[in-house]
């Protein structure tokens, strides 16, 4: 919107700035969420030709919704931040790539073991293991929701800061 310069048509309308934000990520939403139906196949194969525990497969599966969802929110954020698709694009992988990789073996040899511990906590990978794991742990949907709603947060006051 701030490139094509309908952002200010954009605000005349009479809806909030969160609003907005809301339904930005509820459309990408959908998509990842159409995305992850179409591959409902696959589970559903394996089960009709193995025994699957099926809310195992369900837990990754919201697993993933909540990790889409705050992939969402960052990438809005940083949306919301610069007029060029291309940097708001480079600032998103880049803070999801290191969110994704602090809790790898590569911090491991590199950050010493206290600060490697409290920063894990704060990677992706860890709370996301729980739900491939099966495990619907309350901490790691709190995480995933206030990522979001942090994001959502800051992108609305830079909204707002513009308007």
């Amino acid at each position: 919107e701030k490139r094509s310069n309908t952002i200010e048509t954009l605000l005349s309308f009479p809806i909030t700035e969160t609003e907005i934000v809301l339904a930005k990520s509820c459309a990408l939403l959908t998509v990842l969420g159409i995305a992850l139906s179409m591959t409902l196949l696959i589970p559903v194969t394996l089960i009709y030709y193995s025994h699957l525990y099926i809310p195992e497969i369900l837990a990754g599966y919201l697993g993933l919704l909540l990790y889409g969802l705050s992939v969402i929110g960052i990438s809005v954020f940083f949306s919301s931040i610069t007029k060029n698709q291309v940097i708001a694009f480079l600032y998103s992988v880049i803070c999801i790539f290191l969110m994704l990789v602090v809790a790898t073996e590569f911090t491991a040899n590199v950050l010493p073991k206290i600060v490697q511990d409290t920063v894990t906590y704060f990677g992706f990978l860890y709370h996301l293991s729980n739900f491939i794991k099966g495990v619907i742990d309350i901490r790691s949907v709190f995480y995933f929701i206030s990522l979001f709603a942090v994001s959502t947060f800051l992108t609305v006051i830079n909204l707002e800061r513009r308007g």
